[in-house]
C-alpha cells in the first residue's frame, strides 16, 4: 500500500524543483501529470472527463453519461475563478473573486463541479463550498448523488480514465456529521469543506477557494459575507440565481468592487438554448438580426400574438411574454412556472423574481427616469413651479421622508432623506429637521424657503402613530418636528386602520390612476430600490404568507409607508370603500366644530391634508399669510 505521507513528500518535493526552475527561469521538462495541473481547461476538454446530462421529458427521463466539452460561458467562469495564464506560467494556483448571476440549468455547477475534481486530484488544495441547503452540498458522502455538489465531484472521479489522465489519487467523500462534509484526497492532502447554513463558513480556517452556490439565497447574507471574506480573501466564487435588491450577492454584483470579475450568465447565450431565438411576437422584418428573422418567420407563436391570441399554459397559441427574447426552449420552460419563477430561474430579472412584493406593478423601465428629474423654478420669481411635499414616517429606528411633487400630469418622487439606526445616523427630531433642511436646499429649493417660517407651511403627511406618544420622550412625533418647523398631518384615521386602502392609492398611481408616479433615477435611486423590496411575509414557497395584513417591518417598509401616508390623503381610494363608509369618512373630516371661524377651519383642513385650497370655498386671491 502506497503510503499517503510519501506521496505528499514526494509531491512537495517536485514543487519545489519547478519553483527553483521557475525562480532561475531554467526550462525543466514537464510531465504529463505537471501538463494538465498547470491547465486545467486542457484536462476538463481532453475527452477524458464525463458528467451527467438528462435525457427525455417526465418520468422517462434518464441521467446518462456525456463528455465534457466545456460551452463558452462555462470556460469563462473558470478561467474567471482560477487565474490560468499565471497557473501555466508559474504552476502556481491562485483563485480570483467572481460574482456570477445566471439562469438555471445552464452547466454552471457541473462546470465547477469538475474544476474542483482537477484542483483536489493535482493540487495540495483547502477548498469550502456552501449552500443554504447542505444537501445540496452533499446528500450522502459516499453514496451521494449527482443532485449534490459533492456528488457531482464523486461522479466526475469514478468516471476519470486512469490510463490516460496520469497523476489521480483516490478521492475520499466523507457526509455530514458533527464536521462539515469532506472530500479528501490522502495522495497530496487537499481537502474540499462542505458547509450548509451557517453565520461563520469557515470557522476560522483560511481556504484558497470558496463557492458559494445560490448566493442570493442566504440567510443573515451580511454577516456570512464578512466570514467569508475572512477565510477567503480572494478566490470567493458567488454562484446564484436572482432573489431581489436584498441580499450580499446583488450588492457585490452592482458594486462590482476592484479586483472581482462579474458575470451574467443568461440561457439566451446558451449553445442549445438560444436556437431559434428571436423576440417574441415581433415581425420578421423588426428583428434584430438576420438568423432571429428566420426564426419568428417560421413561429407559430409569433403569429398567434400578433394575432391577439392570449397565452394559455394548457395549449399555448401565442407567447406568454411578447416582446421578449424566446426560443423553443424558452417557450418549453415557462409553462408551468409563475412570473416569479420565470424571472428568478430563467430572466435574471431580480425585481420580478422577488416573491410576495406588494408593489409587483413597480417596474423599473417605466416607473424610473434614470436620467433625473429637474426640479423647475419660475424664471420671475425664483419660486418652485411645483411645490415640494414631504412624505413622513418617522422613529428614531428609521426616519424616511420621501420628497414629493403633485404635478398637474404626474407625480414625482424627486429625492428621499432617511436617518436613524438602520441607516448608521441619529434620527432625532432635531437632528432629522437640520439635515432636511440642508437637503432641501440640494434639491433646489431657496434656503430662506427652508426656514421654520416658510417650511412650516410645506405639505407635510404623516404616520397616523406620530400622534402618539414617544417612550424616549413622552411626546408626540409631531409636536417634536413642529417645534422644528415642519407641521404633518396625518390622512383621515378611517383610511389608515387598515393598510389596504393606502396600499390601493399606491397601486393606483403605479397603474397611472388618477395620473402616474415617476421616480427620480439620480436622487431617489433608494426609494425606487424600497419600492422594488418591500414585501409580505411569505411562504416557504415565496408567496404571501396566508393571513398576512402588514409587510414585512424592514429597512424597505419604511419609505413605502411613508409615501402610501401621502397616497391616501392625497388620492384616498373612495372607490374601494363603501358609500356609507366613504360619507362617513368626508363627514367625520370635515364636519366644522360649532361656531368655527372660516379661517380656523381652513388651518385645520390643511393640517389635516384632505381638502386643497379651492375646495374651502374662500377666494381664490386670499393671502393666507395676512390672513394669519
Amino acid at each position: 500500500m502506497t503510503n499517503p505521507l510519501a506521496g505528499v513528500l514526494d509531491a512537495a518535493r517536485r514543487g519545489l524543483e519547478l519553483q527553483w526552475a521557475a525562480d532561475e527561469r531554467r526550462d525543466v521538462e514537464l510531465t504529463q501529470a505537471e501538463r494538465y495541473a498547470r491547465d486545467p481547461i486542457g484536462w476538463l476538454n481532453s475527452g477524458h472527463v464525463w458528467i451527467a446530462s438528462k435525457f427525455g421529458e417526465g418520468r422517462a427521463a434518464k441521467l446518462r453519461p456525456i463528455r465534457l466539452r466545456l460551452f463558452p460561458d462555462q470556460e469563462l467562469t473558470i478561467r474567471s475563478w482560477i487565474d490560468v495564464d499565471h497557473l501555466q506560467t508559474t504552476g502556481e494556483l491562485a483563485f480570483a473573486n467572481v460574482a456570477i448571476e445566471k439562469s438555471r440549468q445552464i452547466g454552471e455547477t457541473w462546470a465547477f463541479a469538475a474544476a474542483i475534481a482537477w484542483a483536489v486530484h493535482y493540487h495540495q488544495v483547502t477548498l469550502l463550498a456552501m449552500h443554504v441547503d447542505g444537501g445540496e452540498i452533499d446528500d450522502g458522502g459516499s453514496r451521494n448523488t449527482v443532485k449534490s455538489l459533492f456528488g457531482k465531484v464523486r461522479y466526475i472521479d469514478q468516471r476519470l480514465d486512469r490510463g490516460k489522465l496520469p497523476g489521480l489519487g483516490d478521492l475520499v467523500f466523507r457526509p455530514f456529521s458533527r464536521e462539515p462534509a469532506k472530500i479528501e484526497n490522502p495522495r497530496n492532502g487537499a481537502v474540499v469543506y462542505g458547509e450548509g447554513q451557517t453565520d461563520n463558513p469557515g470557522r476560522g480556517n483560511t481556504v484558497d477557494g470558496a463557492l458559494v452556490d445560490e448566493a442570493a439565497f442566504v440567510q443573515h447574507g451580511e454577516k456570512v459575507y464578512a466570514a467569508l471574506d475572512e477565510a477567503c480573501p480572494s478566490g470567493k466564487a458567488l454562484l446564484s440565481t436572482v432573489n431581489g435588491d436584498d441580499n450580499f450577492h446583488a450588492r457585490i454584483c452592482d458594486e462590482k468592487p476592484q479586483g472581482w470579475t462579474y458575470l451574467r450568465l443568461h440561457w439566451s447565450e446558451h449553445p442549445v438554448y438560444r436556437e431559434g431565438l428571436h423576440v417574441a411576437g415581433v415581425a420578421a422584418a423588426d428583428q434584430p438580426t438576420v438568423e432571429m428573422a428566420a426564426a419568428a418567420a417560421g413561429c407559430d407563436l409569433c403569429a398567434g400574438t400578433r394575432a391577439g391570441v392570449s397565452w394559455n399554459p394548457r395549449e399555448p397559441r401565442a407567447h406568454r411574454y411578447p416582446g421578449r427574447l424566446t426560443s423553443p426552449h424558452y417557450d418549453s420552460r415557462v409553462i408551468g412556472k409563475t412570473d416569479e419563477q420565470v424571472a428568478n430561474e430563467l430572466d435574471i430579472d431580480r425585481e420580478r423574481a422577488l416573491g410576495g412584493r406588494v408593489y409587483s406593478e413597480f417596474q423599473t423601465d417605466v416607473h424610473v427616469v434614470d436620467g433625473g428629474i429637474d426640479i423647475e423654478l419660475d424664471a420671475a420669481t425664483g419660486k418652485l413651479v411645483v411645490p415640494l411635499e414631504l412624505a413622513w414616517d418617522f422613529g428614531l429606528d428609521a426616519t424616511s421622508i420621501p420628497v414629493v411633487q403633485n404635478a398637474p400630469e404626474e407625480v414625482r418622487v424627486v429625492g428621499i432623506l432617511e436617518m436613524g439606526d438602520l441607516f448608521g445616523s441619529s434620527a432625532t427630531p432635531e437632528a432629522v429637521a437640520q439635515q432636511l433642511r440642508l437637503y432641501l436646499q440640494e434639491l433646489g429649493l431657496p434656503e430662506i424657503e427652508t426656514t421654520p417660517a416658510f417650511s412650516r407651511h410645506i405639505r407635510c403627511v404623516g404616520d397616523p402613530a406620530g400622534q402618539a406618544r414617544s417612550l424616549e420622550t413622552g411626546k408626540p412625533f409631531v409636536n417634536q418636528y413642529r417645534r422644528q418647523g415642519f407641521s404633518i398631518g396625518r390622512p383621515p384615521s378611517r383610511l389608515t386602520s387598515r393598510v389596504d386602502f393606502s396600499i390601493i392609492s399606491v397601486k393606483r398611481l403605479l397603474a397611472g390612476s388618477p395620473k402616474p408616479l415617476r421616480v427620480c433615477g439620480v436622487k431617489a435611486a433608494d426609494f425606487a430600490a424600497h419600492m422594488r423590496n418591500n414585501v409580505w411575509p411569505t411562504d416557504a414557497l415565496g408567496r404571501r404568507r396566508q393571513g398576512a395584513t402588514t409587510p414585512e417591518d424592514n429597512i424597505h417598509n419604511h419609505a413605502c409607508r411613508a409615501f402610501a401616508y401621502w397616497a391616501v390623503a392625497t388620492f384616498p381610494p373612495a372607490g374601494e370603500i363603501a358609500d356609507e363608509q366613504a360619507a362617513a369618512i368626508v363627514a367625520d373630516d370635515n364636519a366644522d366644530p360649532p361656531d368655527e371661524h372660516p379661517l380656523t377651519r381652513r388651518r385645520r383642513l390643511a393640517r389635516g391634508h384632505v381638502r386643497h385650497d379651492d375646495d374651502l370655498g374662500l377666494p381664490a386671491d386670499l393671502d393666507y399669510e395676512q390672513a394669519l
